[in-house]
């Protein structure tokens, strides 16, 4: 016959038990929690039982997404918009509105030419702007714009123009290009010689005489061998006599230099993309270029607008598996040939570099440190949390931020300005840093985030006030978590084991459930204080 268990007996088995159940979960959800989904995907696959384990991880993730989102608007709640450092100049639909009653029949398309966004940008920081970021699609050539004879009118080379009112004000623009999972197409090459366009001491100061090669939509080359030691600027051209005419526009005195293509050659081609990396790159002290997200192809500004006078970031966002932007990935891995590895910064950690003055870039304490002026906490893959500092968006272009003006308002002062006459409108975008961007119905560039739908310029300027105010959301490392999962499933466990005996009853079943959701209401309370007070 069965020996039953005396009533210490049973109470020491259910302990026993209680403990086992509290370990197993415990254990399970602490691992889950401690080797959180990883931003950068294994490219070389994983098996069956690495991808289930990745599943569950994205399922508590989710989970956490939902309860992130609520605490970010709490913390919005208790903040307030900032009317310092950073404003939006948004071309909007009172711009565009204002436009087709205007005079100017040119301001009453879209996109506006680019000659008057540089006119634009020009008066942006005649008014005292410290930096303007133009976070607008400049990957293509720009509509031709038709010539008039109207004293105030843009005519002309649009995108020379574009790139010359930029290089007036040296260290003052940042631009953006946008990085992408899959591979860039090939292009074939049809132009089989080379010209002779320049000669200059160094690679870097041979950038300018690449940028007006490729602007002309010619392959360039910069190969070593030159007189002195210096560096020579070869471009693409269909036939001898091409070159020839080509060399000599470039250098009339010079004796044109002409000469066949060779498949040496081919590792000397500098293209748009190449460009770009070489004036963007960064070095990052005290990361690891492999837990950054890496990048396959980048869509860069046309070829004429990149110029070294003004910085280049990534305005890229990350979405999450539910599609909304929670922060801003600050660093970005691009390979642009076989074994080299460049990290490139984000428009938001681009300005901050020209603002600080320096190229340094240091990782230390889950913090982005940009020389000795500014900090962001990110995760090691440069990835930031947004601390909004409103509960939900504005339905303007402003997003969470509390000073917008309407990109009219500029172009009403400059006319002033140009007629001698006192501005209509007081900005008061002095010391600012302004982020231009489209938020016209025209624009496919607005995101979800926690506290709404907004323009992907509002989230850069929310993101780029975290940068300037060294403030952000820090998320908890992994082992609090792994430590909080393990505290909450042996409380769970003593639960149980307090109400085992009364479990059979309804009203010893309902003060067993109101215990629960009191732990669980204590810990969602101490979480959302953690995150409002502390931000973490």
């Amino acid at each position: 016959m069965a020996q039953r268990f005396t009533p210490g007996g049973r109470f020491f088995a259910t302990l026993g038990f209680s403990i086992l159940q509290a370990a197993i979960f415990g254990s399970t959800v602490a691992a889950l929690l401690y080797f959180r989904v990883p931003r950068v995907v294994d490219e070389e696959g994983e098996d069956l039982a690495s991808y289930a384990f990745t599943r569950a991880r994205g399922g508590l993730e989710r989970a956490e997404s939902f309860f992130y989102d609520w605490r970010a608007r709490a913390l919005g709640r208790a903040s307030a918009p900032t009317d310092a450092e950073v404003a939006v100049v948004a071309i909007d639909e009172e711009s565009v509105a204002n436009a087709r009653r205007g005079e100017q029949a040119v301001l009453a398309q879209h996109p506006w030419p680019r000659q008057v966004l540089g006119s634009l940008v020009d008066r942006i920081l005649a008014e005292g702007a410290r930096l303007v970021v133009i976070d607008l699609p400049l990957w293509d050539a720009s509509p031709s714009c038709p010539g008039t004879d109207e004293p105030t009118s843009w005519a002309g080379d649009d995108d020379g123009s574009f790139r010359a009112a930029l290089d007036r004000r040296p260290g003052k623009t940042v631009l953006g290009f946008q990085f992408h999972d899959e591979p860039a197409p090939g292009s074939p090459q049809l132009r089989p010689y080379l010209a002779l366009v320049d000669q200059r001491p160094s690679d870097a100061e041979a950038r300018e005489s690449v940028r007006r090669v490729l602007s002309e939509r010619r392959p360039a080359y910069v190969i070593g061998g030159g007189k002195d030691g210096k560096v020579q600027v070869w471009a693409g051209v269909q036939a001898e006599e091409e070159g020839r005419a080509l060399a000599r526009r470039w250098d009339p005195k010079a004796t044109p230099t002409v000469r066949a293509l060779l498949p040496a050659d081919r590792a000397s081609e500098v293209t748009p993309v190449d460009l770009l990396v070489s004036m963007s790159a960064v070095e990052v002290e005290g990361l690891d270029p492999a837990r950054v997200p890496r990048a396959r192809s980048l869509e860069h500004p046309f070829a004429p607008l990149l110029g070294p006078r003004s910085g280049f970031g990534s305005a890229s966002f990350l979405r999450d598996e539910d599609g909304v932007v929670r922060g801003v990935p600050h660093l970005v891995n691009y390979a642009p040939r076989e074994g080299q590895v460049r990290l490139l910064p984000s428009v938001v950690l681009e300005a901050a570099l020209e603002l600080a003055g320096t190229r340094k870039v240091r990782y230390g304490g889950g913090r982005l440190f940009v020389g000795d002026r500014f900090s962001i906490p990110v995760d090691d893959s440069g990835y930031g949390l947004l601390r909004w500092e409103e509960e939900a968006a504005a339905r303007d272009a402003r997003g969470s931020l509390k000073r917008v003006v309407s990109a009219w308002r500029l172009l009403v002062n400059l006319e002033d300005a140009r007629h001698g006459l006192p501005p209509h409108y007081r900005n008061d975008l002095d010391g600012r840093v302004v982020i231009l961007e489209d938020s016209t119905s025209y624009s496919t560039d607005r995101v979800d985030t926690p506290i709404g739908e907004v323009p992907g310029g509002s989230v850069m300027a929310q993101a780029m006030v975290n940068l300037l105010k060294s403030d952000g959301v820090e998320r908890s490392e992994p082992r609090w978590d792994a430590g909080a999962a393990f505290a909450l499933a042996f409380l769970g466990a003593f639960l149980a084991l307090t109400f085992a005996s009364s479990l059979r009853s309804l009203g010893g079943l309902l003060a067993y459930l109101a215990a629960l959701v009191a732990v669980a209401s204590m810990y969602l309370w101490v979480a959302h204080q953690t995150f409002v007070e502390d931000r973490v």
